[in-house]
């Protein structure tokens, strides 16, 4: 009998087969649940580039141990469910058959001399079961390669990304990731990292990384920012919580701006920070979610580890949080014909003054504005980073935002009975990006109380509109008619329509 990779083993009956009949052997089986059961041998096949170290480690719930056959099959559910976590195989199936004839162990009040469909109704089994294992595995594509492609309005770029899986024997990857942006100027990004479990578990994970990134603060700025830097952060996916994932971490960048008018607003300077993240996915669909919610939230604490005057440096200090929510729900269960959808969002940077800084520095503030502000946020009608306060046609963003966005996505009618990815699109949305409100009485530091206040009484720049949405693994398209509605002097917006294409090849 073979189990697909990830199907629960439920029926007791399942694990055993023999030339007897299948209702002879559920009897018995029914008979016996609580007679202890020996795993004889287990034969692994197809993990031959693992460590026997990691996959003892992967399979000691099924050889270790005395078990009965409900616990049996607990630990063979626990073992496939972590080789599937580690992402290096992608297909496993168990084997099991008894280590000696079955009637050979039938207690001697069963008659075994008569045929076993006659006499083994009630028969017990009077010895332990010996049971032989199989495991067989597949693995995943050792060197995976995808392509993805971004086109919008005012942001162009290709992402390349290239994986070495299971480098050591144990689940580790290391991954290199190259960007180019072709708009609204060639820049490029290169990114290494390296994961490996810890303690041998799919659930706990170790990330090294190092990057040279070259990114815009805004699209029609004059300058862009240089980041050097390395980073190390453990990741928590435990399968009690689906969908949901915790990140703690450290990071050390090394920031050079380009130009010179900007260097004065910005001159190079050093961040060293700490970093948490989580998030709590319960939607039921990522694409296209018709019913659960999406929470995430992160933080970064700069200038705790380190300051101008020692070995680890950190130029800039401050407190930067943000967290977003979405909700989805189907309006049409069942059918999913009309979803509602809602996304809000909000951040906080809170900078402690620093060799004279009193404002926070220009590369640490939030930019809202364009698709780029989140797949939910929906904030159309606006250039990308284009709210919030500028000098003359640069970005200089903000301490502090709010954002939120109502949508309905419906199936078109003569589609609305198939599994079309075609959708149309009704939204509106609005979003606020203040810069920090200072206490002249404190020598300008930044007024916490003062600045929240702002916020709360500052009228969001709104927009509405409606358009088709393509959306699949691969694929985005949108081509969405965006109207500004409540937009301030110093906004950059952008009406009428407005295409975005995304492109995601697995080479």
């Amino acid at each position: 009998m073979s189990v697909p990779f990830g199907e629960e083993l439920t029926s007791l009956d399942d694990i055993v087969y023999s030339s007897y009949s299948r209702n002879d052997i559920s009897k018995l089986v029914e008979q016996n649940q609580s007679l202890p059961v020996t795993v004889q041998s287990l034969e692994v096949t197809g993990a031959n580039a693992v460590r026997t170290s990691f996959l003892k480690a992967q399979v000691a719930p099924i050889v270790d141990g005395a078990h009965t056959l409900p616990s049996l099959l607990e630990a063979l559910g626990e073992s496939a469910s972590r080789l599937q976590r580690f992402g290096i195989f992608d297909q496993a199936k168990f084997s099991l058959d008894l280590a000696d004839p079955l009637f050979s162990n039938v207690d001697a009040a069963a008659d075994t001399s008569a045929q076993p469909a006659a006499t083994t109704g009630a028969a017990k089994l009077g010895t332990p079961l010996d049971i032989k294992a199989l495991l067989s595995v597949n693995r995943t594509n050792k060197t995976p390669i995808s392509l993805r492609t971004v086109i919008q309005d005012d942001v162009a770029g290709v992402v390349a990304n290239g994986a070495l899986t299971n480098i050591f024997g144990g689940a580790e990857s290391l991954t290199v990731q190259a960007a180019i942006d072709t708009k609204p100027r060639a820049l490029s990004s290169y990114t290494a990292n390296f994961a490996t479990p810890l303690n041998g578990s799919p659930d706990f994970q170790a990330h090294l990384s190092a990057f040279n990134q070259t990114k815009d603060v805004a699209p029609y700025a004059p300058y862009s920012v240089q980041l050097k830097g390395v980073s190390a952060k453990v990741i928590s996916a435990s399968p009690r919580f689906p969908g949901s994932a915790v990140e703690v971490g450290v990071e050390g960048v090394e920031r050079t701006v380009t130009a010179a008018d900007a260097a004065e607003q910005s001159p190079a300077n050093v961040k060293t920070s700490v970093f948490a993240r989580f998030a709590v996915d319960r939607r039921n669909n990522k694409v296209y979610p018709s019913d659960g919610y999406l929470i995430e939230g992160q933080t970064e604490l700069a200038g705790v580890v380190g300051n101008t005057e020692k070995l680890v440096k950190s130029d800039v200090a401050f407190l930067k949080t943000a967290a977003a929510a979405s909700y989805a729900k189907s309006l049409d269960p069942g059918r999913d014909r009309l979803v509602f959808n809602l996304h809000l969002g909000t951040g906080l940077l809170w900078n402690y003054p620093r060799g004279g800084n009193v404002a926070s520095n220009i590369l640490d503030r939030f930019y809202l504005g364009g698709k780029a502000s989140g797949p939910q946020a929906l904030l159309y009608g606006y250039q990308y980073n284009g709210l919030g306060p500028k000098d003359g046609q640069t970005a200089l963003g903000g301490d502090a935002y709010t954002l939120g966005s109502v949508s309905f996505l419906g199936k078109l009618p003569r589609l609305s009975g198939s599994l079309s990815p075609l959708r149309f699109l009704v939204f509106f949305s609005g979003g606020s990006l203040i810069p920090a409100v200072t206490d002249a009485a404190s020598g300008g530091a930044p007024s916490l109380v003062d600045t929240l206040k702002q916020l709360r009484a500052t009228a969001a720049s709104t927009s509405a509109g409606a358009g088709l949405v393509y959306r699949s693994q691969q694929a985005q398209l949108e081509l969405v008619y965006a109207v500004p509605l409540n937009s301030k002097p110093e906004d950059f917006v952008r009406r009428g329509l407005q295409f975005n294409v995304g492109l995601e090849l697995d080479l």
